[in-house]
């Protein structure tokens, strides 16, 4: 969450925005991570190795189900009190001006 309270549709805007793009990166470096893991259990077999595979697929299980969950709170969550704000910001431009 951030430090301080986000009271505008733009302010949510941008803090969607940033959310998308940290699930973006870590997506990215996960994929990245995979795929040196796999290189690597090309040529190590032995069962450390294994082992922290095994651990690994576990905890890749973990940040996809974090990245989810953060796209269900970017898409859903953030996007609904970003639409009320527009409307609430309407209508106080309408009433006010």
């Amino acid at each position: 969450m951030p430090a301080t309270v986000i009271n505008s549709s733009a302010g949510i805007n941008s803090y969607r925005s940033k959310i998308a793009q940290s699930i973006e990166q870590l997506r990215e470096k996960l994929t990245k991570t995979e795929g040196a893991i796999a290189t690597v259990n090309e040529s190590w077999k032995d069962p450390n190795f294994q082992q922290f595979q095994q651990n690994f697929e576990t905890e890749k299980e973990m940040v996809r189900n974090l990245c989810n969950v953060l796209t269900d709170y970017q898409e859903n969550v953030l996007y609904q009190l970003e639409q009320k704000l527009r409307d609430y910001e309407g209508t106080r431009m309408s009433i006010g001006g």
